[in-house]
C-alpha cells in the first residue's frame, strides 16, 4: 500500500521518498504503513523484510497497553483467588457433610453413644492391641431389666427415658477413654483397658439405687450387668469375647428373678 506523507517518528531509518527508507548500515527497505486501530494518530511501520520500527510506540499507547495488561492480570488473580477461595468453602462443606454423616452413621441417637457399628470398630481395635501387649481388659454387656414392661405398661416415651437415664449412668460410671456403646433396644456394652481393680458393677448399682431415690418416675431402674476378663492365656475372638460377657449379663438376670 502506499505511504501517505506524514512527520517521520523513526529513529535510525531514514526515508527516502514515499515508498523506501534507508537504516545505518545503508540498507534500503520497501516502506508498508498501517494505522493502529482504535489509536487514533498511532501508526506502525512494517518494513519488507518483515522487520517493524517501535520507537514511535514508546510513549502514551504503551502505557495505555501497559495500564491494560496489568488490570487484565490483576483481574485474573482476584478472579482465581475467588474460584480457590470458593472451591476451598466447597471442599470444606463436603468435608463437614462427610464428617457428619459419618458421625451419625456410628452414633445412637437417642443415647449419643456409640452404636453397634461405631462400637465394633474401636473395640476390635484396643481389642487386638490389649491382646498383643497383654495389657489388662474387661468387658461389660449390660441389659436394661423389664423395658418391655415398662413400653406396655407406661408407654414407649417412657421406655425411651428409661434408655436415655441409663446412658446417662453408664457415661458417669465409665471413663471417656472407655468404649462405651447402645448395642440395640436395652443393650449396652463397654470395653475397658485398666491395670486396677475396679467394681464397676457396684458403681452402677449405687446410682441405679440413688436414680430410683430421687427421680419421680413411674417404673423403676434396673440393670444386669455381665462382666468378663480377658485371660492373655486363653486367647479367642472379639465375637466370642462379646458372646461370653452376654451369656454373664443372662445369668445375673435369671438370678435377679429366681430373688
Amino acid at each position: 500500500m502506499a505511504v501517505h506523507p506524514f512527520t517521520w517518528p523513526w529513529s535510525g531509518i531514514e526515508k527516502e521518498g514515499d515508498e523506501y527508507a534507508i537504516d545505518k548500515s545503508g540498507n534500503k527497505y520497501h516502506l508498508h504503513e498501517a494505522a493502529i486501530r482504535n489509536y487514533s494518530g498511532w501508526k506502525v511501520l512494517y518494513l519488507d523484510n518483515h522487520r517493524i520500527a517501535v520507537e514511535k510506540m514508546s510513549g502514551s499507547i504503551f502505557r495505555t497497553a501497559g495500564y491494560v495488561v496489568i488490570g487484565f492480570i490483576l483481574t485474573m488473580v482476584v478472579s482465581v483467588f475467588m474460584l480457590y477461595k470458593k472451591a476451598s468453602e466447597g471442599i470444606s462443606e463436603r468435608q463437614e457433610l462427610e464428617k457428619r454423616l459419618r458421625d451419625i452413621s456410628i452414633t445412637d441417637e437417642l443415647t449419643e453413644l456409640y452404636n453397634r457399628r461405631g462400637f465394633f470398630r474401636p473395640a476390635l481395635h484396643q481389642y487386638h492391641i490389649a491382646h498383643r501387649d497383654k495389657i489388662p481388659m474387661r468387658l461389660y454387656y449390660m441389659d436394661i431389666d423389664n423395658l418391655k414392661y415398662i413400653n406396655d405398661r407406661y408407654g414407649h416415651q417412657e421406655g425411651d427415658v428409661a434408655i436415655s437415664d441409663t446412658a446417662r449412668i453408664l457415661k458417669e460410671t465409665f471413663r471417656k477413654s472407655d468404649i462405651l456403646a447402645r448395642l440395640g433396644g436395652d443393650e449396652f456394652s463397654a470395653l475397658i483397658k485398666s491395670t486396677e481393680e475396679i467394681d464397676i458393677s457396684t458403681r452402677i448399682q449405687k446410682k441405679i439405687d440413688t436414680y430410683n431415690r430421687g427421680e419421680d418416675k413411674p417404673f423403676t431402674l434396673s440393670i444386669s450387668v455381665g462382666e468378663l476378663s480377658y485371660d492373655h492365656e486363653k486367647p479367642m475372638d472379639f465375637d466370642d469375647f462379646v458372646s461370653m460377657a452376654d451369656a454373664l449379663m443372662y445369668e445375673k438376670k435369671k438370678e435377679k428373678k429366681r430373688n
